[in-house]
């Protein structure tokens, strides 16, 4: 019986320490908008590629699998292409941009990019997997970030439309 009580103590601590680590991580959020400028010229630069990749293609984001030869595009249609041959068949007129996107996503270690109807790119710099909390940087055509209840952003002074976020 004491051992029950004693291993029930430790995973409640455990939840109570995974819970306290995630609210500090989302409460911070604001503390991330000064990190902005590090990749700003990146982050323009992916903005405009996946617009026109957006315009002009069905793809809607890349899920980056940092490095490794495995990254994927994200098409409109729900399917998930290996970049590698997305290049060599169906996207290989989009070769170049895709390569930038890529380069850029390997550079800054981006965990992956998401583009809404050319309105607004969510940029993921960390997912927090099942339990904690994804972060990142997301611009908007001059309209208001979604509400979510998960959602917690602030505005990037003197980035016009651009926001840090997690959830």
């Amino acid at each position: 019986m004491k051992r029950t009580v004693t291993v029930i103590t430790l995973i409640l601590l455990g939840v109570i320490a995974l819970l306290v680590l995630q609210m500090n991580s989302a409460g911070n959020i604001c503390e991330r908008t000064k990190y902005f400028g590090q990749y700003r010229q990146d982050l323009y630069m992916l903005r405009d590629l996946m617009i026109k990749l957006d315009q002009t293609t069905n793809i809607r984001g890349f899920i980056s699998k940092m490095g490794e030869d495995r990254d994927l595009l994200n098409l409109n249609a729900g399917g998930l292409v290996p970049l590698n041959k997305a290049i060599d068949h169906e996207f290989a007129a989009y070769k170049n941009d895709l390569l930038k996107v890529k380069s850029i996503v390997d550079i800054n270690r981006i965990g992956y990019i998401n583009i809404e109807d050319g309105k607004a790119l969510w940029v993921t710099m960390s997912g927090g997997g099942a339990l904690g909390v994804d972060y990142g940087y997301v611009w908007t055509q001059g309209q208001p970030l979604p509400t979510d209840y998960k959602l917690r952003s602030c505005v990037i002074p003197g980035e016009p439309n651009w926001y840090v976020f997690s959830r």
